[in-house]
Formats: C-alpha cells, sequence, structure tokens
C-alpha cells in the first residue's frame, strides 16, 4: 500500500466515528477493515493519484513534510478530508491556489465516502 492511501485510510478511521468509542481509530485498525470496503478505498485512491498525477507531482514539490508523514501520506489524508467537506484538506495547504483548487475539485467530484463500524468490522457507505 502507497503512503497516499495509508494517509487516506488513517484519516478515515482518525475522523469517523465508532460504537465504542468517539473515534474508529481508538478501537480498529486497518486490518479490521472488511475486504470490499479496504478494496474500494483503495482503488479511489489509486483513481484520484492517476487522474490527477501531474497536479499532484506539483503540489509534493510544494507540501511540507514532516518527521512523520511523507508529502504523499499527507495528500491522501487531504484527500479524504476535502471529498468529506470536513473543513480542512487541500485549500489549506500551502500549495497554491490553483493547484489546491484542482485537488479540491477532484476530490468533490469522488463524492462523500464514510466508514462504520459494524459488530467489530469497519465497513463503508
Amino acid at each position: 500500500m502507497d503512503d497516499f492511501t495509508k494517509g487516506y485510510i488513517q484519516t478515515a478511521l482518525w475522523t469517523e466515528h465508532g460504537k465504542k468509542s468517539e473515534f474508529l481509530d481508538a478501537d480498529y485498525g486497518v486490518d479490521d477493515i472488511d475486504a470490499d470496503t479496504l478494496s474500494k478505498m483503495e482503488a479511489d485512491c489509486k483513481k484520484f493519484q492517476q487522474d490527477h498525477k501531474t497536479v499532484l507531482r506539483q503540489a509534493y514539490k510544494q507540501y511540507q513534510p514532516t518527521d512523520e508523514y511523507t508529502v504523499e501520506w499527507c495528500a491522501g489524508s487531504d484527500f479524504w478530508y476535502t471529498r468529506n467537506h470536513h473543513g480542512v484538506g487541500f485549500l489549506d495547504r500551502k500549495i497554491g491556489k490553483v493547484i489546491a483548487e484542482v485537488l479540491s475539485h477532484g476530490a468533490d467530484s469522488c463524492g462523500e465516502y464514510h466508514l462504520f463500524d459494524d459488530d467489530g468490522i469497519i465497513v463503508g457507505e
């Protein structure tokens, strides 16, 4: 799994609410995601990266990596935030207005996608 997809999935678990705890990542990890849901998430990340390859390459030059996260991981996280209207995402990065707008529009066009826990298995819709 590439860093973009890891960032996307880890952010999804961190932001979605669970039955046991406030957020899914308190009780679950990637291994708890239903196989079909995980495949959908990976496919969404792959398609987004393919569709926006050139713009993402430009964005990666502007992102500020941290000791903990790569620029690709951060972009995957921003993809999750933006497509689900969390109020943060590509437009909050200092990656250039046009680049941020193109990536935001692309994420918005993917539609929202949410996770929930269903008897100990994470599924998406």
